[in-house]
């Protein structure tokens, strides 16, 4: 009776062991999920911050082609100008 629950203590005190050496990887393995999670959210802060710079460079690029279109239609107006005068000193 007393070799046999020295053997059931014995055993149990392996089992333990093994729980325990379960249980350390698996808080190693959360641990290292927690920490890729927290370095994918500020690399998706830092995409967002990209994508928000790209869209006011988008913006500021269409204000200029609205400001160069507005200048050559204004150069065109010249020109037709210059050549109406040019025909009325060449009449």
């Amino acid at each position: 009776m007393v070799q046999a629950s020295r053997e059931a203590a014995i055993s149990a005190g392996s089992e333990m062991g093994r729980e325990e050496q379960s249980v350390s990887a698996l808080t190693r393995t959360i641990s290292a999920i927690a920490n890729a999670s927290r370095g994918q959210s500020v690399e998706i802060e830092q995409t967002s911050a990209a994508v928000e710079q790209m869209t006011q460079i988008t913006q500021m690029n269409a204000a200029l082609v609205e400001e160069s279109a507005a200048a050559a239609m204004g150069l065109k107006q010249q020109a037709q100008a210059l050549e109406d005068a040019v025909n009325v000193l060449a009449s």
